[in-house]
């Protein structure tokens, strides 16, 4: 290889590096709301919990996961406390 060859490929180098460091900058701040949760629960905890906005976002993955769950079992309480309701109205009722 040439002196040529070397310059062009030292300079191919500088940009992938320069590339993967604009990548890795990108992969920190992918969640601004994580980050803007973590630092609001760090202030209004007035320091004494320090979340990391990996910390938030398992946590929302968590919440993705259980929220529809429990919006489920609520609606099954709810109608299964109608029915009961329904029946002992129709033990009540005169008309037997």
């Amino acid at each position: 290889m040439g002196p040529i060859c070397r310059q062009r490929e030292d300079a191919v180098l500088e940009r992938q590096r320069q590339l993967d460091a604009a990548l890795r900058a990108v992969e920190r701040g992918a969640d601004p709301q994580a980050d803007g949760a973590a630092r609001l629960l760090a202030w209004a905890s007035f320091g004494r919990l320090r979340p990391t906005s990996d910390d938030l976002a398992m946590l929302r993955l968590l919440m993705l996961a259980l929220l529809p769950q429990t919006g489920g079992m609520l609606l099954l309480v709810s109608r299964a406390g109608a029915a009961a309701i329904a029946f002992d109205d129709a033990l009540l009722s005169p008309d037997l």
